[in-house]
């Protein structure tokens, strides 16, 4: 399961295993609050929503869920991204 922690300083996004066992892992840290995380369906990736809580300012982000925490830009506008979802094929 993935899950967010958000601070003064910006947001986390977590992982850990669904039975509760296990460690807890950092996936990724951002300067801005995360608001939504969702996961590919192969588990490789999350698809994750940030936001500053300005208007006009939420941006979709990918990042791996194994190894590397380097965020890919996947939708970054002057406009609000809001639902992140993969396709259910997965391509």
């Amino acid at each position: 399961m993935a899950f967010i922690r958000d601070s003064a300083s910006g947001g986390d996004v977590w992982a850990r295993a669904a039975d509760g066992g296990g460690a807890e892992r950092r996936l990724t840290h951002s300067h801005r609050a995360i608001q939504e995380v969702s996961w590919s369906k192969d588990g490789k990736w999350l698809l994750v929503r940030t936001e500053t809580g300005a208007a006009d300012n939420g941006d979709v982000l990918a990042v791996p869920a194994l190894g590397d925490s380097a965020t890919v830009p996947m939708a970054e506008t002057p406009a609000t991204e809001l639902q992140p979802a993969l396709s259910p094929n997965g391509k």
